[in-house]
């Protein structure tokens, strides 16, 4: 009983810690982010064209 407890604490911790340090990342490249969607919006664009010419 007493080793579960401990396991179960060890690993909320691991989580706390894990979903922290991914947080942290996100926080350092949300200046990635912009435009990279810009980059997936062109992409998008382009495909729809493409798309649309072959279906003429």
């Amino acid at each position: 009983m007493i080793i579960n407890k401990s396991l179960s604490m060890h690993k909320n911790e691991d989580s706390i810690r894990f979903r922290n340090r991914i947080s942290r990342s996100v926080l350092k490249n949300r200046s990635l982010i912009p435009p990279l969607i810009d980059e997936i919006r062109k992409n998008d664009a382009v495909l729809f064209k493409l798309r649309n010419s072959i279906d003429v």
